[in-house]
């Protein structure tokens, strides 16, 4: 259901009810009743600014003010709302002055002021819906209009665009062919000279290494005639120390 903007109408009439039921008027109790009967949450500070307003005023004028905006809601509606004549002619001639009858008159009268303002509430708003719905109707109409043209636009200058980068990627492809040849023969050239430089090298590196190995086995060989001569000359050392202790 849509709020309706009459919370502050509705706080007299809740005040005269809830005084009639004898109940304690209260900022919430104003609220749950305001909100029942139209759907719509009333701020707190606007109840207790009207409520004040109220308590300023004499307990007759507080009932006659109540009655007053009830008879102007009746007043309003059409011969067919809930609060037609023919239906308060229902009512016994005795029941109209009592309080319930009160209460249920000017509760009535707010649901109809509420139904009548939600009606209006919905009314504009499915006037905007449709406002709206047009202009984006025709938002969406220029768009597609504009798209359509860009569209065309970059076909065309895409088709030249094409045409040129084929042609610039043959020119590539055929820089790179010449490119690729070039570095082929080059590439021949070089690996011949490495591997005539690789043959150069293990040669080298074989001579080198056969010559320290004849040296390596020269050097086996003095050590061990180095090695006999070093056990001569002890055995000949000891055979001389042995006679010097025999003549001793």
């Amino acid at each position: 259901m849509a709020k309706v903007s009459s919370s502050r109408e509705m706080v007299p009439i809740a005040y005269s009810h809830l005084k009639a039921q004898g109940a304690k008027v209260t900022v919430k109790a104003v609220q749950e009743y305001i909100f029942d009967r139209t759907n719509v949450t009333a701020s707190p500070n606007l109840i207790n600014d009207e409520l004040r307003k109220l308590r300023e005023d004499k307990e007759g004028e507080t009932a006659g003010r109540a009655e007053v905006h009830a008879d102007r809601i009746s007043r309003e509606m059409s011969p067919g709302d809930p609060l037609s004549p023919e239906q308060l002619n229902d009512e016994p001639e005795h029941n109209r002055d009592s309080v319930d009858y009160k209460a249920k008159y000017f509760e009535l009268a707010v649901q109809h002021q509420a139904s009548e303002e939600i009606l209006k509430i919905y009314k504009r708003e499915i006037t905007t819906l449709r406002d709206t719905v047009r202009k984006q109707s025709e938002s969406l109409a220029r768009l597609n209009t504009y798209f359509a043209e860009q569209i065309r636009e970059m076909a065309k200058e895409a088709s030249v665009s094409m045409l040129k980068t084929v042609e610039d990627l043959h020119q590539q492809i055929s820089e790179m062919q010449v490119a690729r040849e070039a570095d082929q023969e080059q590439w021949k050239g070089l690996r011949a000279f490495l591997m005539s430089e690789t043959d150069r090298i293990r040669e080298t590196e074989t001579a080198k290494t056969q010559l320290m190995s004849r040296k390596i086995a020269d050097l086996e060989m003095m050590v061990t005639h180095l090695t006999q001569l070093k056990n001569q000359a002890q055995d000949e050392a000891s055979r001389l120390k042995m006679q010097i202790a025999d003549k001793g």
